[in-house]
C-alpha cells in the first residue's frame, strides 16, 4: 500500500499518483499480458526492463507464461 495515493482512469487504464505530484504508475491490460508503466522508472533500482520513447518512462510486461518474477513488482512499486 502506498499512503495517500490517488487513482484516476484514462482510456480504461488506471493511473496512480500522489496529490500535487505527477502520476507514478499506469496499468494497461492486453489479451496476453499486463503492461505496467513506471513514469519515472529510469530512477528505480533495478530499472524495469522495457524501454520507452520517453527518457524517464520504463515498462514491465507481465505475461501469462510467468516469464517475470512477480515478487520483484512490489519492490519496484
Amino acid at each position: 500500500t502506498v499512503p495517500g495515493v490517488h487513482k484516476a482512469v484514462k482510456y480504461n487504464s488506471p493511473l496512480y499518483g500522489l496529490e500535487g505530484q505527477a502520476w507514478f504508475l499506469g496499468i494497461h491490460v492486453f489479451t496476453s499480458y499486463v503492461k505496467v508503466a513506471f513514469f519515472r522508472g529510469a530512477s528505480l533500482r533495478p530499472v524495469p526492463p522495457g524501454k520507452s520513447k520517453q527518457k524517464e518512462v520504463r515498462y514491465l510486461d507481465i505475461r501469462e507464461d510467468g516469464s517475470y518474477r512477480l515478487e520483484r513488482i512490489g519492490t519496484a512499486i
